[in-house]
């Protein structure tokens, strides 16, 4: 069982590379052939984001297939390298803690990869990636798996060697040779998922973040925060003008925009979806006061007093 478990890692990693080289051959060489033509598949500058760290992904990674599978073909060409009745003579888990593996490469490609993302969606009126598109969809070797999805690979393989890892670690007995590094393995390479998890979720909340500001018009440059999340929306009206108000809670401060008069809002709350909405003001949440206007009866009527930006 442990010589299978460390079978199906080789094996995936094949299939991890040779996803790459698809990448690689299929897309992102044809791509950059393109970009001194009139109309490239994808723009010059968007490119270099799109393909960013795949050439040292495929490079790293074909590399430690290798690695892993001499070590492991060793074995099964009968050639034991220690040889006992509890010890094989396998050692994959010091070929995961060798500082040769460019883990960082990982981390690089992952912070990249909402901007690529990114990239991608404002490519989706583009005619001419839209047809190279369609052209590679029908490729046998791309298993009609989209850009999009390709360059999801890399980030799924991250959490998938962890897995790997501790089902080789379950069938490797304490006194194997490979056992202490195995642990290892598990504990650098869970802690590695759990950094790169955590730069995911950064991303998605940052690009939330973008998505939710455009939707406000002349809304300005914001003060940064690397720990900002959304909330929570409110429907509103303003107490004398009765315009519709929205109300943005972040974690750290409360953006205010307004609609037009002609904007319809129903009884329960709700707007109207296409209506426009200007930015009003914002203010940091200590800059925040909010009180029923009348403190002695129950009253749907609050002021909400906030230090504009």
């Amino acid at each position: 069982m442990r010589l299978h478990a460390a079978r199906e890692l080789v094996m995936t990693e094949k299939n991890f590379v040779d996803n790459l080289f698809v990448i690689k051959k299929v897309w992102m060489e044809p791509v950059f052939s393109s970009a001194n033509s009139p109309k490239p598949i994808i723009p010059y500058q968007t490119a270099r984001i799109v393909f960013f760290g795949i050439t040292a992904l495929h490079s790293h990674a074909t590399q430690f297939y290798r690695d892993m599978d001499y070590v492991l073909g060793t074995f099964e060409r009968g050639h034991r390298v220690a040889g006992n009745d509890f010890d094989d003579g396998v050692r994959i888990g010091a070929l995961f803690r060798t500082r040769d593996r460019h883990w960082g490469d990982f981390i690089a490609y992952v912070r990249n990869y909402g901007a690529a993302v990114n990239s991608l969606k404002q490519l989706q009126d583009y005619k001419p990636y839209l047809r190279y598109h369609e052209e590679c969809m029908l490729q046998k070797r791309t298993n009609r798996q989209s850009l999009k999805d390709l360059l999801m690979l890399p980030i799924q393989r991250i959490t998938r060697y962890t897995l790997l890892l501790k089902n080789i670690l379950k069938h490797t007995p304490a006194m194997h040779g490979d056992h202490i590094d195995l642990c290892r393995a598990v504990k650098n390479a869970t802690n590695f998922a759990s950094i790169v998890n955590e730069c995911r979720r950064k991303q998605e909340e940052m690009y939330r973040l973008i998505e939710i500001f455009r939707t406000i018009e002349q809304c300005p440059p914001l003060p940064h925060s690397e720990s900002r999340s959304f909330v929570s929306e409110y429907f509103v009206r303003e107490l004398i003008s009765r315009l519709p108000t929205r109300l943005l809670l972040f974690s750290d401060m409360l953006v205010v925009a307004q609609a037009s008069a002609q904007a319809k809002m129903g009884d329960t709350g709700g707007i109207d979806p296409t209506a426009q909405w200007s930015y009003y003001g914002c203010a940091f949440l200590d800059d925040v006061e909010i009180q029923n206007a009348d403190e002695t009866t129950s009253t749907l009527i609050t002021i909400l007093s906030l230090n504009r930006r």
